[in-house]
């Protein structure tokens, strides 16, 4: 997929329904959703190829949500109410903030 300007941290939320991707240089994650990037896959829906040619998927058809947390984002971090946790290395902070329903862990036997 598409992707802004020097990509830096690519995190899994921890049900597996979102990959976070951080972008040094602009002030949002992307949230792209797992399931549409499979039926993206499988329909072959794709709008190109790279240099190397790999197949790119199309931003619109991928993307769950894109999420203002502020200037130099890094990686995300996910508690288990939902929440995601962002770091800066610009502004300095943690930011937090969610995407969807809390993350209900399964229990451990």
């Amino acid at each position: 997929m598409p992707e802004s300007k020097s990509p830096h941290g690519v995190d899994l939320v921890p049900g597996g329904e979102y990959v976070i991707v951080s972008g040094k240089l602009d002030p949002h994650v992307s949230a792209y959703s797992v399931d549409k990037i499979k039926k993206a896959i499988a329909a072959a829906d794709f709008e190109g190829k790279d240099d190397f040619g790999v197949p790119i998927l199309k931003y619109d058809d991928c993307i769950e949500a894109h999420i203002e947390t502020g200037l130099g984002p890094l990686h995300s971090v996910f508690d288990n109410q939902g929440n995601g946790y962002t770091s800066h290395f610009l502004d300095s902070t943690v930011v937090k903030w969610t995407i969807g329903p809390p993350y209900n862990p399964p229990d451990k036997a």
